[in-house]
């Protein structure tokens, strides 16, 4: 008993001995231990051919999607992304992520080329691959991820964006040149 007196009194130490820092404040005044807060969700419709693709094309071009809050500490938790598409598209999508603009080729209906310079910046997980289905009762297709990841801007200076190059594994042929909307969440520091 007398043990574990001493130790309860020892841990009691090394607690009040580590700082720690005050809670935020938030609106409304009331303390918040968080500095996150969730960021809107963010959407891209980029214009894109309506010729057919050929495999490992890029579609949608290299699209560079704001997603920090400040520039002083451009990170983030990066939660999700999706793809739609209005008229149907199935073909698998794979999406190339950096943290830096990249030097890779990512050009609307053109090849795209992964530069090993952009290594150091592509973010661990990516490439991801999606393949767009329709849900019930409808004829356009999504799909979408989880990706729960934390990312910072590596641009210099810094900016507020995350990079996505967009690359299709299969052959499609969009139906308009505003078929696809891509959508991304976060979690801003």
């Amino acid at each position: 008993m007398r043990a574990l007196a001493r130790i309860l009194a020892i841990s009691s130490l090394v607690v009040a001995a580590v700082p720690c820092e005050a809670p935020a404040q938030v609106a409304g005044g009331g303390p918040s231990s968080a500095s996150l807060s969730a960021g809107p969700p963010f959407s891209t419709n980029p214009t894109i051919s309506t010729s057919a693709y050929t495999a490992n094309y890029a579609i949608g071009g290299l699209q560079s999607v704001p997603m920090a809050r400040t520039t002083s500490r451009p990170s983030l938790i990066l939660n999700g992304i999706g793809i739609f598409s209005k008229g149907g598209i199935t073909a698998s999508e794979a999406v190339f992520a950096f943290t830096k603009s990249p030097a890779s080729t990512c050009t609307d209906h053109a090849a795209f080329v992964l530069s090993s310079a952009d290594a150091p910046y592509l973010i661990p997980g990516f490439p991801i691959t999606l393949t767009p289905a329709a849900t019930a009762g409808t004829t356009q297709t999504m799909a979408g991820t989880n990706v729960n990841t934390t990312v910072q801007n590596s641009d210099s200076p810094p900016t507020l964006n995350m990079y996505f190059c967009w690359v299709t594994i299969g052959t499609p042929t969009p139906p308009t040149s505003t078929d696809l909307i891509f959508t991304y969440t976060g979690l801003q520091d």
